[in-house]
């Protein structure tokens, strides 16, 4: 079991609106709830993008096992379907 000590903490991301939930794939990149849009994209190199068109305050983020965001809006009451380009759809 690996110990991690305080100074192995550090902090990503920068200008970032009530970032609930953050996903992290197996290659570092980063993927966090962002208020009027849907998600930002934080890659290992520490840029970051805006994902997605939502809207609303997103606040709970989930992946399926092909890449899928699944993002729960707690403004309009939905969950959405989040692509990797942005497009999204209403699930529920």
């Amino acid at each position: 079991m690996r110990t991690i000590r305080h100074s192995d903490i550090r902090y990503v991301g920068h200008d970032l609106h009530r970032p609930e939930c953050i996903v992290a794939e197996p290659d570092g990149t980063l993927w966090v709830s962002e208020e009027g849009a849907g998600a930002v994209r934080i890659e290992p190199d520490g840029k970051q993008s805006l994902v997605g068109a939502i809207g609303g305050e997103p606040n709970g983020l989930a992946m399926d096992s092909a890449g899928r965001l699944y993002v729960a809006n707690i403004s309009d009451g939905r969950v959405y379907q989040l692509n990797r380009d942005g497009s999204h759809q209403v699930l529920l």
